[in-house]
């Protein structure tokens, strides 16, 4: 199993994408930490993959929080080689004029200052072993933003951004930093805002995209088949990106 014997962090682990790539990351070889600010679900999430998947309450908003989450996984395992920040929330669905300043503060402090917290001790973290491999989760929001979603859609960009210059600043140390960019997933977020019959209707495969989906790209980029990708956000949304404005025919 090409992971057996590494240690990965996963952050939002409990459910939805994240659940799918922590039960990646055990199926081949790795043990696994899923954290997430729900430590019932994330103890209940280790307990359903089993191997080597434990759980880490953890509040990405809270950097001592996080340092603590990852001071943890090095004493459980020895060290951190790989790390996925999968954790975000959604906010409501409102126009800027519209949004209550707390809903756009707790979306950005979630989503874009708990990444660079997460990346910050992961990095450290990893500096100590010489080598590494962090995936962000971002959005294609983040590429082109969603109407009603702006927060939302700031913090993706805003992770995109980062983990390009995480991974400039950390390629020296042996550390590769990417990032992928979900198009809609069929997760409870995404039940949400919009339905599966509508994404299906306008993505050019006819289907809705699944963790899974997800997962299968993160595991390409923390593994060696990817040691020359770095920097990189890889968008996985069935089409959706380039075919929007372009007449889909039936």
């Amino acid at each position: 199993m090409r992971f057996s014997g590494k240690v990965a962090f996963v952050t939002g682990g409990a459910g939805g994408i994240g659940f799918a790539v922590a039960s990646r990351l055990v199926e081949e070889g790795a043990n696994v930490v899923i954290g997430d600010i729900d430590g019932s679900a994330a103890k209940a999430a280790a307990a359903k993959i089993g191997g080597g998947a434990i759980s880490r309450e953890y509040n990405q908003a809270d950097p001592a929080s996080v340092r603590e989450a990852i001071d943890f996984v090095v004493k459980e395992f020895g060290g951190l080689d790989f790390a996925v920040n999968c954790a975000a929330i959604g906010g409501p669905f409102a126009s800027i004029a519209d949004m209550n300043p707390e809903d756009t503060s707790a979306v950005v402090s979630i989503n874009l200052t708990g990444t660079i917290n997460c990346l910050k001790y992961e990095l450290l973290a990893m500096k100590k072993r010489g080598a590494g491999a962090i995936v962000n989760i971002a959005s294609t929001s983040g590429l082109r933003p969603n109407p009603f979603l702006g927060a939302y859609s700031a913090t993706k960009a805003g992770i995109i951004a980062i983990t390009q210059v995480a991974a400039v600043e950390e390629g020296p140390y042996g550390i590769r930093v990417n990032c992928i960019s979900p198009g809609p997933i069929d997760t409870q977020m995404m039940h949400e805002k919009i339905s599966r019959e509508h994404i299906a209707s306008i993505t050019p495969n006819r289907r809705v995209g699944l963790p899974s989906d997800i997962a299968n790209t993160a595991a390409y980029l923390l593994s060696d088949d990817a040691k020359h990708v770095v920097g990189t956000n890889i968008p996985v949304d069935g089409g959706i990106l380039p075919s929007q404005g372009l007449e889909i025919p039936e």
